[in-house]
């Protein structure tokens, strides 16, 4: 029996990633190359993103919750 794998295809995030690093190098709190790009897929993709990273709260228009550890209580 075969199965069929469906496979989503993203668009390139090349030109947000321009323009949100500018924009956030502009307000003077740029994001690191990784952090970028969870950052501008989450937005290309109108995804929440769960964090730790506290980082993500300075990017405009990004919907964050903040990852908790029970552990850190």
């Amino acid at each position: 029996m075969q199965r069929r794998l469906g496979v989503a295809v993203g668009h390139a995030p090349a030109v947000e990633d321009h323009v949100l690093r500018a924009e956030l190098e502009k307000l003077g709190k740029p994001l690191a190359p990784m952090d970028l790009l969870i950052a501008v897929h989450a937005l290309a993709e109108d995804c929440t993103l769960v964090s730790a990273d506290r980082a993500f709260d300075q990017v405009p228009g990004l919907n964050v919750v903040v990852w908790k550890d029970e552990m850190e209580g």
